[in-house]
């Protein structure tokens, strides 16, 4: 059992807020639907706890598609889950995790109610995907399905690392290069510098700088080290990521990535849970918590009290500042032609596609903007370093002429 915190609306649209104890927040709102309250919002309290032991989509990809193939073969769930659990590639960690499912699902538990007592192992999505096929009995297919989300996932994220690896690998030799000359190449030329009359204020500024970075290096480390914390722990402050993730749907350049990206992960998750017979408002719920921007995130209790007003969907999402317009319209095309299942998936595959083409656009942006500012650093440090030694030959020239 989970202790939630929810917001609700009794049958006069009354308000109503408070704390319950169930098993998911599909139990709770069938809890609170015997009380005679709609459930608006539901929130885990020890969702940071959950996130935190979370298994990675490339093992849920894996686990999914195996037990696909296991019950597709016509083998026993308890004894596929076993043979997942003994595999050589599977770490202890995961093997205790899968060993817990049996033992749950021995004791005549259904598999969605294993997963739930793993304390968050397993994402809402998949758990709410399980307890569908379990109505349905088409377990092996919805395991198959959401192996292929999960995979999709997984791959999206190893290609964003590596688009993102070459920008890292400038940002780290912008910073090498700086120190290099900064910290030994720089101060060989101090004691020439000394000696003239006058600097170009481009000297006399990188002089300042290696000067205050030879007698406060240690200050200056401890200093981003302490700034790598506060910021670490202050995105955790609710307001404070929201903000941050606001401030990334609204740059000018790349908040139409973000977007594109957010909508994507929405899309995917949204679909498969709507297409499974899952309910719009528990599918937004669920759906909602995947897109991976706060910002965004905070705008779906609003969603979803247009939802139970009688509002379309595409309505209620149009309202969300930071889902692409093309999703919205899509899925009003859906509504309106009464195909909004199969508008739904196809979207899904859509926003995938384009998600990714954001993301190489981004990258396609870092790449020459940190190699111009590589440039920039290195030729004013040039600069500041040839230039007075060329006015001082000169003017050792001068004088020998004259004489």
């Amino acid at each position: 059992m989970a202790l939630f915190s929810y917001r609700a609306q009794d049958a006069q649209g009354k308000l109503v807020k408070g704390e319950a104890e169930a098993n998911d927040d599909v139990d709770l709102q069938a809890n609170l639907k015997r009380e005679g309250l709609a459930l608006l919002f539901a929130e885990e309290k020890t969702a940071r706890d959950r996130v935190a032991r979370e298994i990675k989509d490339r093992v849920l990809a894996q686990f999914c598609f195996k037990l696909s193939e296991l019950l597709g073969a016509g083998v026993p769930l308890i004894r596929a889950l076993g043979i997942i659990a003994e595999e050589e590639t599977t770490s202890s960690d995961e093997a205790a995790i899968y060993k817990g499912l049996i033992d749950s699902v021995k004791k005549g538990n259904q598999l969605s109610e294993a997963m739930t007592e793993t304390k968050g192992a397993f994402p809402p999505l998949l758990v709410n995907m399980v307890r569908s096929s379990e109505e349905s009995g088409n377990m092996a297919e919805v395991f198959a399905n959401m192996a292929a989300q999960y995979d999709k996932q997984a791959k999206f994220a190893s290609r964003i690392k590596a688009a993102t690896l070459y920008p890292k690998i400038l940002a780290v030799l912008i910073v090498v290069v700086v120190a290099i000359i900064v910290g030994f190449v720089l101060p060989q030329f101090k004691s020439l510098f000394d000696q003239m009359p006058s600097l170009p204020t481009a000297t006399v500024i990188l002089l300042a700088i290696t000067d205050f970075v030879a007698n406060y290096w240690l200050q200056i480390i401890v200093a981003a080290i302490a700034c790598v914390l506060v910021w670490n722990f202050a995105v955790r402050v609710p307001e404070v990521r929201r903000a941050v993730d606001k401030a990334k749907v609204k740059m000018p350049l790349f908040g139409k990535n973000e977007r594109m990206v957010c909508t994507a992960r929405f899309a995917r998750s949204f679909a498969s849970l709507y297409n499974a017979g899952i309910g719009a408002v528990t599918a937004l719920q669920i759906g909602g918590a995947t897109v991976g921007n706060a910002y965004i995130e905070s705008q779906f209790p609003a969603v979803i009290d247009s939802v139970l007003s009688g509002h379309p969907l595409s309505e209620a999402f149009a309202g969300v500042d930071g889902l692409s317009s093309k999703f919205v319209a899509s899925v009003r095309i859906g509504e309106e032609s009464g195909s909004l299942e199969k508008m739904l998936s196809s979207t899904a595959d859509t926003m995938d596609f384009e998600a990714e083409e954001a993301m190489k656009r981004m990258v396609g942006y870092l790449e020459p903007a940190m190699i111009v500012l590589m440039a920039f650093i290195v030729g004013f440090i040039i600069i500041a370093v040839i230039v007075p030694i060329y006015s001082s030959y000169q003017s050792i020239g001068a004088g020998t002429t004259g004489y």
